[in-house]
């Protein structure tokens, strides 16, 4: 029992809202001290890098468009202003650049020199088709030789 129940007699009262919550929070009697402010940092304090607004491809350095993943989880970039094509024997699918230059090949079934699963990545070229598409990339997004095992990146 309490000799004073409600709380009329006075005293410390441990549970009580403290005067001043940053200078004075500590109900054991151990007084905290007057901490000087921090200055407010100024631009020159601040060094944050600017946010591209679009994605960047590390292989060919374009903008990202789109992403086309196919049912194997293998997936090809097209560009911003590209395109994507159904190549004409119904398997193999083509990202385009913005000029209609080949961006991406991707060739699940391989092809007559490769029969192996595999996609090619080109540097922007100057128009569509073959004929027209840049050179052959690697992953890392170097110049190779077209018929080079560099050129073809394996599929899953």
């Amino acid at each position: 029992m309490s000799k004073d129940p409600i709380g009329l007699a006075g005293g410390l009262n441990a549970f009580q809202y403290a005067p001043n919550p940053v200078g004075w929070i500590d109900p054991l009697g151990l007084t905290g001290s007057n901490v000087p402010a921090l200055p407010a940092p100024n631009q020159s304090d601040v060094s944050v890098p600017a946010l591209s607004t679009t994605p960047v491809d590390p292989i060919t350095k374009d903008p990202i468009g789109w992403v086309i993943v196919d049912g194997n989880g293998n997936a090809v970039i097209e560009p911003v202003g590209g395109s994507t094509v159904a190549r004409s024997n119904g398997i193999d699918t083509h990202t385009l650049y913005a000029n209609g230059s080949n961006c991406y090949r991707l060739n699940p079934k391989g092809h007559a020199n490769n029969p192996c699963p595999h996609g090619h990545a080109h540097a922007l070229g100057t128009g569509p088709n073959m004929k027209g598409q840049g050179a052959s990339l690697d992953i890392n997004g170097n110049v190779v030789p077209s018929n080079s095992a560099a050129a073809h990146i394996q599929l899953k």
